[in-house]
C-alpha cells in the first residue's frame, strides 16, 4: 500500500475521520478525543495540518499538528498513524513533509 503526503486545512477536514485515526493510533488515550469541541478548536486552528492518505482508497492513515513560525522553529504537537501501518514510513514522511512546509 502506498500513501500520499499533503497539506490539509483543518477547518474542511472530517472530524470523525481525524478522531477515528487518533483512536487507531493510540493518541486518543492521551488528548481529549471525547470534547469534540475542543477537539475540532485543536484541528482547525492548528497553523500547520499535514496528512497522509492511502493511495488507493484515500482512507486517512495519519496525521500531523503543529505550530509554526515558517521561517525558523517548528513545534510538532500530535503526530497519529494508525496501528495497523505504524513502522511504515508513514510518521517519518509526516515529519519530513512538516520540515519541509514549515
Amino acid at each position: 500500500m502506498s500513501f500520499k503526503i499533503d497539506r490539509a486545512d483543518g477547518t474542511t477536514l472530517d472530524l470523525d475521520e481525524v478522531l477515528a485515526v487518533y483512536h487507531a493510533s493510540g493518541l486518543g488515550e492521551r488528548r481529549p478525543v471525547a470534547d469534540r469541541e475542543r477537539f475540532a478548536a485543536m484541528i482547525r486552528n492548528a497553523g500547520l495540518v499535514l496528512t497522509a492518505r492511502d493511495e488507493d482508497d484515500g482512507r486517512l492513515l495519519g496525521i500531523v499538528r503543529a505550530v509554526s513560525d515558517f521561517a525558523y522553529v517548528t513545534y510538532v504537537s500530535d503526530i497519529a498513524v494508525v496501528r495497523e501501518r505504524q513502522r511504515s514510513g508513514i510518521g517519518r514522511a509526516l515529519i519530513d513533509a512538516t520540515r519541509d512546509q514549515a
